[in-house]
């Protein structure tokens, strides 16, 4: 059964299988150093002149290459700050630990 959210996506436009990581920083970033990866996946949800995610995996790898590029670091908040542990840049980070919730991409260097 095809979900409510989907249907009213597909009814704007085709659903786009790829995002380049600079389309995310140019969204999402500028002007800004950070933003939580929820934020993001939010907004395409909200804004009808984005390009519309075939599904939140598409997300998920445009942010797994920008890290891997060196565009920008990922990391998870842990209590409002990053958790250094968790800081990724110009790594290769599977997918699956691109969270939709609790995940912060960031600019700035995390010292």
């Amino acid at each position: 059964m095809r979900t409510l959210e989907v249907l009213a996506l597909e009814s704007r436009e085709k659903l786009a299988p790829h995002l380049h990581y600079r389309y995310l920083v140019n969204k999402f970033m500028e002007g800004r150093d950070k933003i939580e990866t929820n934020v993001i996946s939010d907004q395409y949800y909200k804004d009808m002149s984005l390009v519309i995610p075939e599904s939140p995996d598409v997300i998920r790898r445009a942010i797994q290459q920008g890290v891997a590029d060196e565009a920008f670091w990922l990391a998870y908040l842990t209590g409002g700050e990053v958790d250094r542990a968790t800081l990724k840049f110009k790594s290769n980070v599977p997918t699956s630990s691109v969270s939709q919730i609790g995940a912060r991409v960031t600019k700035e260097v995390v010292e």
